[in-house]
């Protein structure tokens, strides 16, 4: 028996008893057993040429008596897997459908939208991506973002992310949400929670997750980066959320030179004390200059009790950006992203009446829904090419001026994180 696999398969330890198998051209995984993992060694060793009365007496070693046909079961169940083929057809049929899966669908539907009813804000964050586009800005009414919210749920879009600027700088955004709220509609807000507590309760009922942004406990460490207006806010708004609804506010924190090196005993305190999770994330640069900021964060620990660790899994990524994702600024343009809100990506304003054919048709998005990791000569080889999906687009865009380009600065951290996300399999938070 001659079996096909990938050369560059990858075996990671999962716990005391388990390990992750990983294929990279065609990214399936499968969680097995010592015994499996033996077996897979030994069909690598081999070099695919098995024989399966071979197989029986090599586990013998693990005083395992085992039948031909119960070792036929077992690479049956690796071949149902996609870690190993029968023939070389199915191993090619296989990484033909990986391409083309790795591709959102032409039909693919936006089902989440990035709402900027401003880019006003009280705080003058260093890495902000939308601080220098605040000053151009008219916004549009209450009225106009009502009926624009309502039009895109008429288009079965539910689920709506209030960011901005500080999107609590408009009185107004109660009154939005309120009116467009129901059971069908998901309602996120982004904040940097200086202002929040004073609406809070109001907000509560209807809103579905907060996000607040916090750096550090100390405020003078905090404000390095951010600001110390509104702290004590802000540690009352969490007091406020670990009494009533802890489940319903993430704590995001930027991992940068300040606070790298106490980011995990922040994470601990805030779960320690409130009760409360912890998104990290790395500080990214929105220019060239930025790079030096730059620091290397320390990966998540593996440690299944914690409750504020991420979930690690390994989806396959792809960038949603005009696929699934758009995001809309303070006047009603329609962009990608919410990190390329920019001039030149542009794609309608979502007042015009034709917006959603312009959507479909826009070079724009056909850029977007074109961009292959595979075509990333520094990523094409790699083994983690599926899990990282080459890094963010924008990023590559804001420090190189090309939503295709490798990017250098990042790729040691994104290989180690997929590794991370790799070791940690499918992890999920008690």
């Amino acid at each position: 028996m001659k079996l096909i696999y990938d050369e560059k398969i990858i075996i990671e330890k999962y716990d005391d008893e388990h390990y992750i198998i990983y294929s990279p051209f065609n990214h399936n995984f499968l969680k097995v057993n010592e015994a499996m993992k033996a077996l897979i060694v030994y069909i690598i060793h081999k070099r695919g040429n098995v024989d399966l009365s071979d197989i029986v007496d090599y586990f013998k070693q693990y005083d395992m008596k085992l039948m031909e046909e119960e070792v036929k079961k077992q690479i049956d169940i690796l071949v149902e897997a996609k870690l190993f083929f029968y023939n070389r057809r199915d191993y090619i049929k296989s990484e033909v459908i990986t391409l083309e899966d790795y591709r959102f669908p032409p039909g693919q539907e936006i089902d989440m939208v990035y709402i900027h009813p401003t880019l006003r804000c009280n705080f003058n964050c260093s890495y902000c991506y939308n601080k220098a586009l605040a000053a151009t800005q008219q916004e549009l009414t209450t009225i106009q973002w009502i009926g624009i919210i309502n039009k895109l749920k008429a288009q079965d879009i539910n689920y709506f992310i209030f960011t901005g600027g500080e999107p609590l700088m408009r009185k107004d955004l109660f009154d939005i949400i309120k009116s467009i709220k129901d059971d069908n509609t998901r309602v996120e807000i982004l904040s940097n929670g200086s202002l929040l507590m004073k609406q809070v309760d109001k907000l509560l009922p209807l809103v579905d997750s907060f996000v607040v942004s916090l750096d550090s406990l100390d405020i003078k460490k905090n404000g390095i980066n951010r600001s110390e207006v509104g702290f004590n806010n802000i540690i009352r708004l969490i007091e406020y959320f670990s009494k009533t609804a802890p489940k319903k506010l993430k704590i995001r924190s930027v991992i940068t030179k300040e606070n790298v090196d106490t980011i995990q005993a922040f994470n601990d305190e805030i779960y320690q004390n409130y009760g409360i999770r912890c998104i990290n994330v790395r500080f990214i640069p929105n220019n060239k200059e930025e790079i030096s900021l730059m620091t290397e964060p320390p990966m998540p620990k593996i440690d299944t009790n914690k409750k504020y660790k991420m979930d690690m899994g390994i989806k396959k990524y792809r960038c949603g950006a005009c696929s699934n994702i758009i995001a809309i600024n303070p006047e009603g343009d329609i962009y990608p992203c919410q990190s390329l809100m920019l001039p030149e990506f542009k794609i309608a304003n979502i007042l015009d009446e034709n917006w959603r054919i312009q959507l479909a048709e826009s070079e724009i998005t056909q850029k977007f829904r074109n961009i292959k990791v595979n075509n990333i000569d520094e990523c094409k080889d790699c083994s983690y090419r599926y899990i990282c999906g080459g890094g963010c687009p924008a990023i590559a865009y804001k420090v190189y001026g090309d939503l295709n380009h490798h990017i250098s600065f990042f790729c040691d951290y994104l290989k180690k994180e997929s590794n991370q996300r790799l070791r940690l399999a499918k992890f999920v938070s008690r």
